[in-house]
């Protein structure tokens, strides 16, 4: 079954290098900066009508959410560290991890510490979404800016590395396969068409055929005899399923689309 053009985007949005805050100094100063505006909100607008509650009491919510974002902060450090990469997939689990950990630890201090009762289960869900949820929707955009500014990208160099060898022991082409465009087929060589560093178009040639290089690259996909396209650049499908050409983002140049592949990659373009 081939994934649609957004799938296969929104995967690899998921798994792009996320700006990541490894330093402990920085950590510990995003989560005291969180830690004190909640309390202040807690104390002068005192938002679980706590005004009868001793203030050593009530800091003891915006305690719990600090003890909560302390342990995610442990958690994604293991977690980084034990694969060196940081994904904007990797992040927002640490957000759902922080949501349950801080509703679950507020719903049972407002129970046992504050209210003096008997904890239990039936009313966490209710109270998360009149309290713990309200408090998520406003503290938690800061929070994540913080983490984004103080961040920064960390990314394995093998992770989207290929090396292209052609029959030639000196035709090798080592780049990131995000950053190729297309491969053509020309005679006894392939041209393979991607982006430099520099955002430059750049294309080299390398004696192989557009099979072996088919079979080094999984991820393109060919759309005619002499083409294979990465799907990630694909913009517009053009002209009927007889003549058709493919758009290329970054690219002037059309690329033939054959009535073979024609459904395939129509399909990839338009289906959600």
């Amino acid at each position: 079954m081939i994934l649609s053009l957004n799938r296969i985007r929104d995967i690899q949005i998921l798994i792009n290098p996320h700006p990541y805050v490894k330093g402990w100094r920085t950590k510990l100063k995003v989560a005291l900066f969180f830690f004190i505006t909640i309390s202040f909100v807690l104390l002068f607008l005192e938002p679980f009508k706590t005004g009868e509650s001793p203030k050593v009491l009530v800091l003891g919510y915006s305690s719990g959410v600090f003890l909560a974002y302390m342990t995610v902060l442990l958690s994604e450090s293991v977690l980084f560290q034990s694969r060196q990469q940081w994904t904007l997939r990797d992040e927002t689990l640490m957000y759902i991890l922080f949501f349950v950990l801080s509703a679950i630890f507020v719903y049972w201090y407002d129970l046992v510490v504050i209210k003096s009762t008997a904890y239990y289960w039936s009313d966490i869900l209710s109270f998360t979404g009149r309290v713990t949820l309200p408090f998520t929707i406003i503290f938690l955009p800061g929070v994540g800016w913080l983490r984004y500014y103080y961040g920064k990208v960390y990314e394995r160099s093998d992770l989207f590395h290929v090396t292209i060898r052609g029959n030639v022991k000196a035709d090798v082409l080592e780049m990131d396969q995000r950053k190729i465009l297309y491969v053509r087929s020309s005679d006894n060589y392939v041209v393979i068409k991607y982006i430099d560093s520099d955002f430059d178009l750049k294309e080299t040639l390398l004696r192989s055929t557009l099979a072996q290089i088919e079979g080094q690259l999984p991820a393109l996909l060919k759309c005619h005899r002499s083409y294979l396209i990465n799907p990630l650049h694909l913009v517009d499908v053009e002209g009927s399923q007889k003549k058709a050409s493919i758009k290329l983002s970054g690219l002037e140049e059309e690329i033939p689309l054959s009535k073979t592949y024609y459904n395939n990659i129509k399909d990839l373009l338009f289906k959600g």
